[in-house]
């Protein structure tokens, strides 16, 4: 009978590690030097980009949380159709030429509802207004 023999010392056969370390040391890196870049930007409540534009939102529209689009006019609340966001905030506009667009959005209020208005107070006019979103806590 013919004897087996065991190997005893050497090497096992194990997977070298040192490439992966490197990789992910270099990710480390890059991870590091790219967050201080990529900072978020805040919302422009500032309706006004000029020094002698008086006023601060002539248009001021809010999405409640069953999806109603309300306008201000004359300090009461006004429902409004989607379709006629446009329409309305032209017509606000056109009286302050350089003041902008609040969209307040409720909580419960669905972000695609939210977007179209925001889209369409964009298309009122050419340039597009300054639009900024809010939410309410």
């Amino acid at each position: 009978m013919k004897r087996r023999h065991r190997r005893t010392g050497g090497e096992t056969g194990g997977i070298n590690l040192t490439p992966v370390l490197g990789i992910a040391f270099l990710l480390l890196l890059f991870l590091v030097a790219a967050v201080p870049f990529a900072q978020e930007r805040g919302i422009d409540f500032s309706g006004c980009h000029d020094v002698d534009c008086a006023c601060e939102f002539p248009v001021f529209i809010v999405v409640d949380n069953q999806n109603r689009i309300w306008v201000e006019e004359g300090g009461k609340a006004i429902p409004i159709d989607i379709r006629s966001v446009r329409s309305v905030v032209a017509r606000k506009l056109a009286e302050e030429w350089n003041c902008g667009v609040l969209v307040v959005a409720e909580p419960k209020s669905k972000m695609g509802i939210v977007v179209r208005v925001v889209d369409e107070a964009k298309l009122a006019r050419n340039p597009p207004p300054a639009v900024s979103l809010a939410t309410v806590d």
